[in-house]
């Protein structure tokens, strides 16, 4: 049986959002404003890891809204449709957005921005050439990941045996040729980084079997490896490391949360029910802001920079996913429903 909604994991998802832009602030701001201090640098570039942290969280997130699901066609193609109503509509309008500004002002952005790809995008498909939305990387991804997933609907055992020999695959590859880009396919199929969708699945499945009291052995366990990788140099290098401890820490939270021990507040659930919203405006957002922040003069400092940059990404972010990301979900899926009644 499907595990009914679960708020820690919501909750996390913003922490994730917060960790990325606050990795972003920290460039905006040096960027466009005035550099920020090394110790707060050395501190903030770790927010990277937010994503490596949502990678997990997708994956416990569909094994679990889906483990139960039928293996037919109808389930292949509801499954298809879910995601593509959750990702698309609302990357679309920044995407377009981003796209018509460096059409018009190719000199917008610091980064070569100048041979976009269309098809990456618009579809979130690899290509020699960067999307519109440079955080849209991880969106590929996660399409990649979802691509993969289909096979659950086929089969358990085929399904197990593909991940089984495609995490063998990406293993002995970063064995034998070590941590490198993977800028597009097929190279991007091998990116160590995708493990941290299993590893998300496994504490999914996991937590189905797992008795609660265990609750606080894994978030010990999650909490004392992800310090120990802090500290290890080489794991910055390997950041799917990192999501060996969070999945850990997810499972018991989520253990933690099924017996009821604790309530999350409203204000970070929403921000977690925002977090897609946030990662997707936060980053053009702050170039704007910080720009604007360094127009001050005398008002201008890095405090005021990360200040501006966290809090307008986030209540701009919210903002977003009330009145564009949550009609434009609605809509899609009457849209879709409509479809299946004709």
């Amino acid at each position: 049986m499907r595990l009914k909604k679960i708020d820690s994991l919501q909750v996390f998802r913003g922490l994730a959002a917060l960790a990325v832009v606050f990795f972003h602030a920290r460039l905006g701001t040096s960027a466009f404003v005035s550099q920020i201090p090394d110790w707060l640098n050395s501190i903030l570039k770790h927010g990277s890891l937010g994503v490596d942290f949502f990678f997990v969280l997708s994956g416990f997130i569909i094994m679990n809204c889906h483990f139960d699901d039928e293996k037919s066609v109808a389930s292949l193609k509801t499954y298809g449709i879910k995601r593509f109503v959750r990702i698309f509509p609302p990357y679309w309008p920044v995407s377009i957005v981003l796209l018509m500004s460096y059409l018009l002002l190719p000199n917008l952005s610091q980064g070569d921005r100048g041979d976009l790809s269309l098809l990456s995008t618009f579809l979130l498909l690899p290509d020699a050439h960067p999307p519109a939305l440079a955080a849209a990387w991880t969106l590929m991804y996660e399409m990649l990941f979802y691509l993969i997933f289909c096979l659950y609907f086929i089969s358990n055992r085929v399904f197990v045996v593909f991940v089984a020999a495609w995490v063998l695959t990406i293993c002995a590859n970063a064995w034998l040729v070590g941590w490198t880009d993977f800028p597009q396919l097929p190279l991007q199929l091998l990116n160590p980084i995708i493990l941290e969708f299993v590893f998300g699945m496994g504490a999914a499945y996991l937590a189905r079997g797992v008795s609660n009291r265990f609750a606080p052995a894994f978030i010990i366990l999650g909490g004392t490896l992800f310090v120990l990788l802090l500290l290890w140099p080489f794991a910055v290098q390997s950041r799917f490391f990192f999501g060996l401890p969070f999945s850990s820490l997810v499972l018991g939270a989520v253990l933690l949360e099924r017996q009821g021990m604790f309530a999350l507040p409203f204000w970070m659930v929403l921000i977690g029910d925002a977090s897609y919203s946030i990662y997707l405006i936060h980053d053009p957002l702050m170039s704007l802001t910080s720009r604007l922040v360094g127009r001050l003069h005398g008002f201008a400092s890095w405090e005021l920079g990360i200040v501006v940059s966290v809090v307008s990404s986030v209540i701009i972010g919210v903002l977003y996913h009330l009145f564009i990301e949550k009609p434009l979900i609605r809509m899609f899926r009457q849209q879709f429903n409509r479809l299946e009644l004709k």
